[in-house]
């Protein structure tokens, strides 16, 4: 997933119409977004985590995005697997709360999860 990308989820989760109405709701200026939008640069972490917020992407996710996308040869690489590492421990702690739940719950915590779209499994 490219930074684009997350830009385009974040904007259409919140209702936001513009990249600047982005920049404003992550408090960074518009050309700076501009020039990360383009691939310029790269935002600060704190910039990082506020755009993952904004598109339902956890902090520790959204860190491990911008890393990965700042490395260059294995390190890439490396940080690409910790991603697949946190995708897979989210996917078994939501089959083990399923699992471990009593079945007249069950159907009330599957909906809670799908509906507000707790879990997100993230794609790189």
């Amino acid at each position: 997933m490219e930074i684009s990308e997350i830009m385009d989820i974040a904007k259409g989760k919140n209702g936001l119409k513009s990249d600047r109405q982005l920049a404003k709701a992550i408090g960074m200026a518009d050309p700076t977004l501009l020039r990360i939008r383009r691939g310029w640069g790269y935002p600060s972490e704190d910039n990082m985590m506020k755009l993952g917020e904004l598109a339902g992407i956890d902090r520790a996710s959204a860190l491990l995005l911008l890393n990965m996308w700042k490395a260059e040869g294995e390190a890439k690489n490396t940080y690409r697997d910790i991603l697949s590492r946190l995708s897979t421990a989210a996917v078994l702690c939501f089959v083990m709360v399923i699992v471990a739940t009593p079945a007249n719950a069950k159907s009330a915590i599957t909906n809670s999860y799908v509906n507000e779209k707790i879990l997100y499994i993230m794609e790189y």
